[in-house]
Protein backbone atom coordinates (compact mmCIF):
# COMPACT_ATOMS: atom_id res chain seq x y z
CA UNK A 1 0.00 0.00 0.00
CA UNK A 2 1.53 3.59 -0.68
CA UNK A 3 1.61 6.23 1.73
CA UNK A 4 -0.38 8.53 1.45
CA UNK A 5 1.45 11.29 3.10
CA UNK A 6 4.56 12.62 1.86
CA UNK A 7 7.96 13.45 3.47
CA UNK A 8 6.84 16.84 3.14
CA UNK A 9 3.74 16.21 4.96
CA UNK A 10 5.40 14.46 7.22
CA UNK A 11 7.96 17.25 8.12
CA UNK A 12 4.93 20.24 8.30
CA UNK A 13 2.90 17.18 10.88
CA UNK A 14 6.12 17.28 13.23
CA UNK A 15 7.54 20.39 13.08
CA UNK A 16 3.39 22.01 13.91
CA UNK A 17 3.24 19.51 17.23
CA UNK A 18 7.39 20.95 18.38
CA UNK A 19 6.05 23.93 18.17
CA UNK A 20 3.04 23.35 19.73
CA UNK A 21 5.24 21.15 22.61
CA UNK A 22 7.67 24.44 22.60
CA UNK A 23 4.15 26.40 23.19
CA UNK A 24 3.53 24.25 26.29
CA UNK A 25 6.94 23.92 27.38
CA UNK A 26 6.97 27.62 27.74
CA UNK A 27 3.83 27.82 29.94
CA UNK A 28 5.16 25.31 32.25
CA UNK A 29 8.32 27.63 32.51
CA UNK A 30 6.03 30.50 33.07
CA UNK A 31 3.72 28.54 35.69
CA UNK A 32 7.31 27.83 37.53
CA UNK A 33 8.22 31.28 37.50
CA UNK A 34 4.95 32.05 39.22
CA UNK A 35 5.74 29.66 41.53
CA UNK A 36 8.71 30.00 42.93
CA UNK A 37 7.68 34.24 42.53
CA UNK A 38 5.39 33.72 45.82
CA UNK A 39 6.15 34.37 49.21
CA UNK A 40 5.59 30.42 49.99
CA UNK A 41 6.24 28.21 47.22
CA UNK A 42 4.65 25.26 47.18
CA UNK A 43 7.83 21.99 46.50
CA UNK A 44 4.78 20.08 45.51
CA UNK A 45 3.77 22.17 42.62
CA UNK A 46 7.23 22.79 42.00
CA UNK A 47 8.02 19.02 41.69
CA UNK A 48 5.05 18.38 39.09
CA UNK A 49 5.97 21.43 37.01
CA UNK A 50 9.50 20.33 37.05
CA UNK A 51 8.31 16.48 36.12
CA UNK A 52 5.82 18.14 32.86
CA UNK A 53 9.24 20.14 31.81
CA UNK A 54 11.16 16.95 31.89
CA UNK A 55 8.45 15.31 30.04
CA UNK A 56 8.47 18.44 27.25
CA UNK A 57 12.08 18.60 26.87
CA UNK A 58 11.57 14.43 26.28
CA UNK A 59 8.95 15.08 23.74
CA UNK A 60 10.38 17.76 21.54
CA UNK A 61 13.61 15.77 21.60
CA UNK A 62 11.80 12.88 20.28
CA UNK A 63 10.46 15.49 17.21
CA UNK A 64 13.59 16.58 16.70
CA UNK A 65 14.81 12.68 16.13
CA UNK A 66 12.08 12.40 13.85
CA UNK A 67 12.46 15.49 11.81
CA UNK A 68 15.98 14.68 11.66
CA UNK A 69 14.67 11.55 10.03
CA UNK A 70 12.66 12.83 7.55
CA UNK A 71 15.89 15.79 6.42
CA UNK A 72 18.31 12.85 6.07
Amino acid sequence: MAEVLTSEDKLAIASGRKRSLEIDKYNIDLALLEENAVSSPSAEIIADLQSKLNQSVAKIAAIDAEINSLTE
